[in-house]
């Protein structure tokens, strides 16, 4: 069973925080704005389910190495840490920001441009 603090508001935007455990998984597609904080054991994030443009905020989750994005409109994707992230985004994207200690990175598509699969780190 999934276990974590979950804010949620009522336009599509939530928080979970301190996610136990290696995975997690989207149950619907009520999600639009997603920020995942401080899930220090997180691995693998499935967000398919979610609505397709997802704005993702990832925050304090180092071991986070997988990514799955909803299929449809690009996604905006924000990371933010203490290292280097290592990370495989699969899923459509047209923003990858990311910071760590004193680094920074932002990468932007070409207009009417999206990726399909990245990887940062």
């Amino acid at each position: 069973m999934d276990s974590y603090i979950c804010t949620r508001d009522n336009l599509g935007g939530a928080c979970l925080d301190a996610i136990q455990g290696r995975a997690w998984k989207c149950p619907d597609n009520s999600f639009h704005h997603l920020d995942i904080l401080h899930s220090a054991e997180l691995e693998d994030l499935d967000l398919r389910l979610a609505q397709p443009g997802l704005h993702l905020r990832v925050e304090g989750c180092p071991n986070l190495r997988n990514v799955r994005l909803p299929a449809g409109d690009p996604c905006i994707v924000h990371i933010a840490g203490t290292s280097e992230p290592r990370l495989n985004i699969i899923g459509p994207v047209c923003l990858i920001d990311a910071c760590w200690g004193s680094e920074k990175l932002q990468v932007i598509a070409e207009r009417n441009e999206i990726w399909l699969s990245t990887s940062v780190g």
